[in-house]
């Protein structure tokens, strides 16, 4: 329960897409959502929602330190521009 009810583990998703999902592992559902978008927009959203490359198939404690790391820079990046410049 601990691993689960976590930020590293939360997202982003419609009701009715979440409740489409269920329990269904992520290798069985991304390629149904990912037709939605184009390379850029997936791409762009794996960036933004701190998403590791090949996450869809990692192991769940991998896919939590991994996201963990990246969660980080997009934190950073967003930190960084309310600085100003100088």
């Amino acid at each position: 329960m601990r691993d689960t009810n976590q930020v590293a583990n939360y997202t982003l998703l419609e009701w009715d897409d979440n409740m489409s999902i269920g329990d269904l592992p992520p290798a069985e559902y991304v390629s149904i959502y990912s037709n939605r978008f184009d390379t850029w927009q997936l791409d762009r959203m794996m960036d933004l929602h701190a998403l590791p490359a090949g996450w869809e198939t990692m192991r769940y404690p991998e896919f939590l330190a991994k996201r963990r790391r990246l969660m980080a820079g997009v934190i950073r990046r967003g930190f960084e521009m309310l600085l100003p410049d100088g």
